[in-house]
């Protein structure tokens, strides 16, 4: 697993493909959905070891739809 910044803005990448207004303010991130009903921040440097939980949480209630992580393909002789 990487280091949390680059989490977040992993995460924040994919919010902005799918719509999401971003806004950069300092040490967080505010994210508006495309509906304009709700606001997520988020910071880049996260504390909370739940923060992935509780952001993935409030996106959704935003409409957010969580890409799933591509499984990584092994060769047919069986070496990676």
């Amino acid at each position: 697993m990487g280091s949390a910044r680059k989490d977040v803005k992993r995460l924040v990448g994919e919010a902005a493909r799918q719509g999401w207004e971003v806004v950069e303010r300092g040490d967080k991130v505010l994210l508006r959905s495309p509906d304009g009903h709700s606001l997520v921040t988020l910071h880049w440097t996260p504390s909370d070891h739940r923060w992935r939980e509780n952001a993935y949480r409030d996106l959704r209630q935003g409409g957010f739809v969580r890409s799933r992580p591509r499984k990584r393909q092994t060769r047919k002789d069986g070496a990676d």
